[in-house]
């Protein structure tokens, strides 16, 4: 095996709920059998890296039109994060040309729940209507 297939076994059993200090007995335990006891420092630097990719990929980033916008929003934000099935947000922005409101972002989903949105909404809605 390669030490990329046994950095996908350890993730797996992780994956599956295993405790990790019970997970990498077991990865000792089979790099002692098989003689691979040198694998150990690679399959760990590609298990790191696997994992790092993962954090970047559940940064939830909060954007808030001013700074009272949270506390104001607490439980849209709550609401917002379940319905995009994401953790609370890692990290908050404030974003003066929102107006109000707050975004909800991750690397491929954002909720926009904003005035400016909302606003910009308004005004399309009534271009379209005068068109007719």
């Amino acid at each position: 095996m390669t030490p990329k297939h046994y950095a996908q076994a350890l993730m797996d059993q992780l994956n599956a709920g295993m405790r990790p200090a019970n997970a990498l007995a077991g990865l000792n335990a089979a790099l002692a059998r098989r003689g691979h006891g040198k694998l150990k420092r690679r399959i760990l630097a590609i298990l790191y890296r696997q994992l790092l990719a993962r954090l970047r990929d559940t940064n939830v980033t909060l954007t808030l039109g001013t700074d009272g916008d949270e506390k104001r929003h607490k439980t849209a934000i709550k609401a917002v994060c379940a319905a995009l099935d994401v953790p609370v947000p890692t990290e908050t922005v404030i974003d003066d040309t929102l107006i109000g409101g707050f975004m909800v972002t991750t690397k491929d989903k954002r909720s926009d729940n904003s005035y400016k949105r909302t606003l910009y909404n308004l005004y399309r809605n009534i271009i379209n209507s005068s068109r007719i």
